[in-house]
């Protein structure tokens, strides 16, 4: 059986389930299967936020924790 959709797609059955908008660049900062360019220049930042568990603490703390995000 052929759905004519991508290896990475999800077939839903139609009346399943409701439209959902698409929000604007959702994935951000990483790239969705063709949709979004990558953002490097966060991935480079990021490569040092990471490294370090006190830098990645904070990082949470401000980007995360403290907009309400978790």
């Amino acid at each position: 059986m052929t759905f004519g959709a991508s290896v990475n797609a999800c077939v839903l059955p139609p009346g399943r389930s409701p439209p959902l908008p698409r929000p604007q660049k959702a994935p951000s900062p990483s790239y969705a299967l063709g949709y979004y360019d990558r953002d490097n220049a966060f991935y480079k930042e990021w490569d040092g936020i990471a490294r370090d568990r006190e830098t990645f603490q904070t990082w949470l703390k401000g980007n995360v924790f403290e907009k309400g995000a978790a």
